[in-house]
């Protein structure tokens, strides 16, 4: 077997069968990439994140919180393993506000974050 097909099964073992939401996202927050579980906890259709910025769906007073703690996890400003924590209010398919909490990994050019309902 190939590094690179190792490699792929490993990242479906972990990734494509989590029970958490992970996505990727780009620089500015596009995200590039959701795991199936998303549809399934969201209630949205498959891929209905890609390409979008999640910021549009915090709470307004949770926005400038979020989006400052995304790019100080990417700028790597005093996290320990370039990973971070946060809490928000989020909507949800239904118009309904729900609390959050997500952990985000930086990687180089992408940031990866868990969020999960609280």
């Amino acid at each position: 077997m190939d590094a690179i097909h190792a490699s792929d099964q490993t990242f479906r073992a972990l990734v494509q069968q989590s029970q958490d939401i992970i996505t990727v996202h780009d620089e500015q927050g596009q995200t590039l990439y959701e795991s199936p579980s998303a549809a399934r906890i969201l209630g949205h259709p498959s891929g209905a994140l890609l390409g979008r910025i999640p910021f549009a769906s915090i709470h307004p007073k949770d926005v400038k919180r979020v989006r400052a703690e995304f790019q100080r996890l990417l700028q790597g400003e005093g996290l320990r393993n370039r990973s971070s924590s946060a809490s928000a209010t989020r909507m949800d398919i239904g118009s309904t506000w729900r609390p959050w909490a997500v952990t985000c990994s930086s990687m180089r050019f992408a940031a990866s974050c868990s969020p999960r309902v609280m």
